[in-house]
């Protein structure tokens, strides 16, 4: 976690200068991984500092949850007559630490000092992240070979970059919307999460495609 620690300071460090203003954010939607072959929870919430209307320099973090089976090939008769595959329940927990710059380009508005309609950006996060890796098998195979086969939990971590592409539509006092200046602008993005973690000889590729959706409030 060494590593986590010294991208946070390193963010805010970069982000001390130059601030005129602030925005903390949050977002939510899904992401694959190529582990699971499988789409799940995900969830950012980032601190951004701006330099100047075109970039940001900031953190974040966030989860991505994934759950999933695997089957063992086993399958059983109920006493209903229904046949049930036995199979093992896996889930993974990934907490990413990122610093966050971020490429604006703010389009439209009134021509009237009245901002931005909507601003489309990039962002590229580095860091490290943190995964939880869970496998609980099914007691058919823990009461025959209860030395070899037990529920497993394990910790992982790695490196992470993962570029976004988005699009930030102000809400209030930006373009032809009109209105007093809320600070609040709607966001959406979609990108791509490179990231595999690892633990000794035990990796597990987290890397996929992220869509989100959430709202950047300015203070």
């Amino acid at each position: 976690m060494k590593m986590t620690v010294k991208m946070t300071v390193l963010a805010l460090m970069l982000s001390a200068g130059s601030i005129f203003a602030n925005s903390f954010e949050v977002k939510v939607g899904s992401s694959n991984a190529v582990v699971a072959d499988k789409w799940g929870f995900d969830a950012g919430i980032g601190l951004n500092f701006s330099v100047n209307e075109f970039f940001t320099v900031g953190v974040e973090t966030g989860l991505q949850w994934i759950t999933w089976d695997r089957k063992t090939g086993k399958t059983y008769t109920l006493p209903s007559g229904q046949t049930a595959e036995e199979k093992i329940d896996l889930d993974i927990y990934n907490i990413p630490v990122m610093f966050n710059p971020r490429f604006m380009m703010p389009m439209g508005g009134d021509g009237m000092g009245g901002g931005a309609a909507f601003i489309p950006y990039l962002t590229v996060g580095v860091g490290y992240s943190a995964a939880m890796y869970s496998a609980v098998y099914p007691d058919s195979l823990k009461n025959a070979y209860p030395t070899i086969i037990k529920d497993t939990t394990e910790t992982l971590s790695g490196l992470i970059v993962q570029p976004m592409l988005g699009v930030l539509i102000p809400i209030g006092g930006g373009g032809d919307f009109g209105g007093a200046d809320t600070g609040m602008k709607i966001m959406v993005e979609v990108g791509y999460r490179y990231n595999e973690v690892e633990k000794d000889a035990f990796k597990a590729d987290m890397s996929g495609l992220i869509v989100r959706a959430g709202t950047n409030f300015a203070f």
